[in-house]
């Protein structure tokens, strides 16, 4: 019973909307990272896990919003307003409050009219032409990036304690922890692989 929930998930509409999410969050961070070593001349840009994490809470509150011209083709990256709930956001994922000071937080959208299959490529615009000296700047050497239907988020994190965006041990060993579209997805279709390889000895 269960390895047929399983198989359903696995053929249902969020399990490859988990996929699509990834794939779009990989291609926006690669396309990032060779305007980065291509143009700019700066090292390549890591995966941070910290950064991820929260960049995945601040799509939550970014998805209910609306994307117009005014929030997101002509939006600048990384004027973004203030988070209430961000310190919530941090302690959810495990991340101190001192470790992200220097770290930058750019939001963009991709507004209607854009066809889906353009998304990514658009938000690469956006990044590497409205905040062309971020991206490239060679004072950051990790992200965090989140995609959802319409809005892209990109954490950019240093190499210091006061922007890296660490996740303690502590705190963060009982704290809930929002995997990846990714790495749900690959977690999920490992399960169902598991359970249909299992359920044989059952039978």
């Amino acid at each position: 019973m269960f390895s047929n929930m399983l198989g359903v998930f696995a053929t249902s509409p969020l399990f490859f909307i988990l996929l699509a999410s990834a794939a779009e969050t990989d291609q926006l961070l690669d396309g990032i990272n060779k305007f980065r070593t291509q143009t700019a001349g700066v090292s390549a840009l890591t995966m941070n896990e910290g950064a991820s994490c929260v960049a995945q809470r601040l799509l939550q509150e970014y998805e209910s919003k609306p994307c117009t011209n005014s929030t997101g083709l002509d939006t600048v990256p990384g004027e973004e307003p203030n988070y209430p709930d961000f310190p919530t956001w941090l302690s959810d994922c495990g991340v101190g409050t001192d470790r992200v000071k220097d770290a930058l937080i750019l939001p963009d959208c991709i507004p209607s009219g854009v066809d889906s299959s353009s998304f990514v490529a658009v938000a690469l615009e956006n990044f590497t032409l409205s905040a062309n000296e971020t991206i490239a700047s060679a004072g950051y050497s990790s992200a965090g990036v989140a995609a959802g239907k319409d809005w892209f988020i990109v954490i950019l994190a240093t190499n210091t304690s006061s922007g890296d965006y660490l996740q303690q041990g502590g705190s963060h060993a009982f704290s809930l922890h929002v995997p990846s579209p990714l790495t749900l997805a690959f977690l999920l279709a490992s399960l169902h692989a598991l359970v249909n390889a299992m359920s044989k000895y059952f039978i």
